[in-house]
């Protein structure tokens, strides 16, 4: 992408904005106008004729990085408007950083994170809005455990630099460059972190995982030739298994389709616990686990099975990612995957997914082994309604019951 010239301060005399030629409305109003749009080559050109641009702000207070990310452009378009001379760390009228921006929003079609924290560092990381909360506070609101994971490493990485711990030196500059290195310049720093399976604490962070981050399948490429394990996980700050690699690129369509092609898993358990789909499901915006989806349908003859991920979600309160597992694969769920996942949306006061687990084979008049019923364990008003719409009966615990349909003493009904 063509570098842009830094803007100069703009002389007292001119007076903004300009028009761009006849009729088309104010320079300001088109530049935004097509970045909303994500015409970067055009936004970039008139940038280019008037610099001053990269300054202006919006109604709101909105600078071009902050409509960019919102627009979800692409990771080289936010490091043109950087190096224009955008100010990372500029808020709007809410306080708001373009990072807050990205954290509350998603970008996932080319990773823009690394592009702002490089440039923004710890304070960015640690800014707050009119609300008090940082960038991860906003990515954990919105429920986006992938941004909370990747602003938490590199929060990580800085404080590492800072202290002047182990991983500080290659690794930094691995993860600063990995966007826009080339080739052989990625090796050097390869080889300096420990290899093509060098690990990067405290998260477990590979080269691998870097490169598809950032979405370079030429990197990735290199990487599984030389040796790079595709199925290797994060870990999760308490120790556990995390993100497998193949979640890591579920973000980038390109890198999604070069790790199905090297034979990755989406439902390969990671040290026997979750897989990739099940990580995705739990946090990943709606667009990317769409996407993960639409890819996995195109590379696998035989449907992978949802109910792991699909009982994950709903424990999680995550009702949009078990919609789109729903939606995405029709027939019925295997019986216990069926029952479990209804006893869980009832739980979590979800009665929105109730019908589509029904018309799976889900049955709305299950008993529990001490005779409870959806009915006796449901406290949710509208959830109960839903379910007596659909069918609902009276359980033999709620009738003074057992199971067995003994009578018990004492029962008080509900």
């Amino acid at each position: 992408m063509k570098p842009i010239k830094p803007a100069e301060p703009s002389p007292a005399s001119v007076h903004h904005p300009l028009m761009v030629n006849e009729g088309a409305g104010t320079s300001k109003e088109r530049f935004f106008d097509l970045i909303r749009a994500r015409d970067e080559a055009e936004a970039l050109a008139l940038l280019d004729r008037c610099p001053y641009l990269i300054r202006e702000r919006d109604d709101e207070l909105r600078g071009p990085l902050h409509i960019a990310v919102r627009a979800n452009v692409s990771g080289e378009f936010v490091e043109t408007l950087l190096n224009a001379g955008a100010d990372v760390m500029a808020v709007d009228r809410d306080g708001n950083t373009a990072l807050h921006v990205a954290a509350s929003h998603a970008p996932r079609e080319d990773i823009i994170f690394p592009h702002l924290i490089s440039r923004g560092g710890m304070p960015l990381l640690e800014c707050r809005n009119n609300e008090g909360l940082t960038p991860e506070d906003c990515a954990s609101r919105v429920g986006d455990k992938f941004t909370v994971m990747g602003l938490q490493m590199s929060r990580s990485t800085l404080q590492q630099q800072a202290a002047g711990n182990v991983g500080g030196g290659p690794w930094q500059r691995l993860e600063q460059s990995v966007a826009t290195c080339s080739l052989q310049e990625f090796q050097s720093i390869v080889n300096e972190v420990g290899g093509v399976n060098a690990r990067r604490p405290p998260l477990g962070m590979t080269p691998l995982m870097c490169a598809l981050g950032v979405g370079r399948v030429d990197l990735a490429t290199w990487l599984a030739d030389h040796g790079a394990d595709i199925n290797a996980a994060m870990v999760n700050l308490n120790g556990e298994p995390g993100s497998p690699c193949l979640a890591v690129a579920a973000a980038d369509r390109n890198a999604l389709r070069f790790m199905l092609e090297r034979g990755a898993d989406p439902v390969a358990p990671i040290h026997g616990r979750a897989n990739a789909l099940v990580a995705l499901a739990c946090g990943a915006p709606q667009r990317t686990l769409q996407l993960f989806l639409e890819e996995v349908g195109r590379h696998r003859e035989v449907p992978i099975p949802i109910g792991e991920a699909l009982i994950a979600a709903l424990s999680l309160e995550n009702g949009r990612s078990a919609a789109q597992l729903l939606s995405w694969q029709s027939g019925a769920l295997p019986p216990a995957d069926a029952k479990l996942a209804l006893v869980v949306a009832v739980a979590a006061k979800m009665p929105d997914v109730i019908p589509s687990l029904l018309s799976r084979g889900a049955d709305i008049n299950i008993i529990a082994d001490d005779g409870k019923g959806l009915l006796d364990v449901c406290t949710d008003a509208r959830t109960r309604r839903v379910l007596l719409e659909h069918g609902a009966k009276p359980s033999p615990w709620s009738q003074g019951q057992g199971k067995d349909g003994v009578q018990r003493s004492g029962c008080v009904l509900l």
